[in-house]
């Protein structure tokens, strides 16, 4: 049996050390070790695993709930985390692999970390051909090209990529950490988020045994991503979320900046018994999931433009909790946007002003 606790139950302890470490986590190239040891704290690394490898086995919901207090927190963090929590679901909708069943259970007690690469296989720059092809050969594979985003490389022990052969078929692959001829490229510098170390990685005739190979078949590699997106609309409402908390501070000095923030906790539980609604059907429409990652998206950037605007010029100074919402809002333009989602997106952000 899991535990009976609730995400919402996480200690004091842990919430204060990613809401302390949430600047440096968001500005600084640096790894949050803090950040990163209260996630084990607070046995977030349980929460999605399955009980037969040692994990809690919470549903999406109560795991969706856990995301938000983190990103309410630290969007930084929640961010790093959610790309681990990629590599379970792969892991664990593939499990008769041994792949899965040699890292689930080291996952789940927090002895390693890993990290995800798949974008790549649905971007938007398919015609282009493949950034990383994968060429079989016998009980072995080889590796050539690289994966453009891939966040937490150097602090990974593995990498999860999704990688192309010849004829176009997908693979997911594992890499382990200091295989020859990985090239982690130095973090790049991103506007928001830079303690992720989102980097490049490289794949120079990489080489590995099959055992390394965790997925060969299409429709197990597209249900790997059954949350995916909806994990993305989950954490741009934690940043709803954090844009209300400063709301709130600020109405304390100015009651009549009382109604913004109660029309804003509106819209965000609004949107919350939405996703939660999405998140307990197995088989959702993708219509449904895009056009909640773009209401999701828009309320996070007009909650932090709000926070933003109601602050004046003192919230566009670093390292003001106002400038730093409304940086991070922007990601979700970008992040995890295949065509569809960047259609939705756009449709909202070229809607006709309703001011006169």
């Amino acid at each position: 049996m899991g535990p009976v606790a609730s995400p919402l139950m996480i200690s004091t302890n842990c919430r204060d050390a990613w809401l302390q470490g949430a600047a440096t986590a968001n500005e600084q190239l640096l790894w949050p070790e803090r950040s990163i040891r209260a996630l084990h704290e607070a046995e977030a690394c349980r929460w999605s695993i399955g009980q037969e490898f040692g994990g809690w086995d919470w549903p999406v919901v109560k795991c969706f709930e856990g995301y938000a207090a983190v990103g309410r927190c630290c969007l930084t963090t929640a961010f790093i985390f959610s790309q681990r929590e990629a590599v379970v679901r792969r892991l664990r909708v593939s499990r008769d692999r041994p792949l899965a069943r040699a890292w689930l259970p080291r996952l789940a007690e927090g002895s390693v970390w890993a990290s995800v690469g798949v974008a790549q296989l649905t971007s938007s720059r398919q015609h282009l051909g493949p950034s990383l092809r994968i060429e079989r050969q016998g009980q072995r594979f080889r590796l050539q090209g690289h994966v453009p985003w891939l966040t937490g490389a150097a602090a990974s022990d593995l990498l999860l990529v999704g990688a192309r052969d010849a004829e176009g078929n997908p693979f997911l692959a594992g890499i382990p950490k200091g295989t020859p001829g990985c090239v982690i490229q130095p973090p790049l510098e991103l506007l928001a988020l830079r303690g992720s170390l989102t980097t490049e990685v490289h794949f120079q005739d990489v080489e590995l045994d099959d055992a390394w190979l965790l997925e060969d078949r299409a429709e197990r590699i597209g249900a790997g991503d059954g949350a995916g997106g909806l994990t993305t609309s989950c954490l741009a409402l934690a940043l709803v979320q954090a844009a209300v908390d400063g709301l709130d501070r600020e109405a304390q000095d100015r009651p009549y900046l009382a109604d913004l923030k109660n029309r804003f906790e509106q819209t965000h539980a609004r949107l919350w018994d939405e996703l939660l609604s999405l998140a307990q059907q197995p088989m959702a429409p993708s219509t449904a999931l895009i056009r909640m990652r773009a209401r999701a998206t828009e309320a996070a950037l007009r909650a932090t433009q709000t926070l933003l605007t109601v602050c004046k010029g003192v919230g566009f100074v670093h390292p003001h909790l106002a400038q730093r919402l409304a940086r991070q809002a922007l990601f979700f333009l970008v992040w995890s946007c295949p065509r569809p989602t960047a259609d939705a997106l756009l449709e909202c952000l070229t809607a006709e002003s309703l001011l006169p």
